[in-house]
């Protein structure tokens, strides 16, 4: 019986894109979209050893977790006011 193609992780390919529209959009909601697929991800690349995807979900997490600190950022220093000396 022949092996099974391998195949790329639907998951890992969301939160990818999950993760590159974070960044110019909203990406204080979108970046927890995206780690969230990126964990489901993982889980299923570990139980299924036809899926590919490894480096699409690596990239996914650290754009994840680049928008959410990002925006935080932005809505802070956009809402807090200066400092007066």
């Amino acid at each position: 019986m022949p092996e099974p193609m391998p195949r790329p992780s639907g998951k890992a390919i969301a939160a990818l894109i999950f993760g590159i529209v974070g960044v110019p959009v909203l990406g204080i909601l979108l970046g927890w979209f995206a780690l969230l697929f990126a964990l489901l991800a993982w889980r299923d690349l570990r139980a299924d050893t036809t899926l590919t995807g490894r480096g699409l979900v690596t990239a996914a997490t650290v754009l994840g977790i680049f928008d959410i600190a990002l925006w935080l950022v932005l809505i802070t220093f956009h809402f807090v006011p200066p400092l007066r000396l």
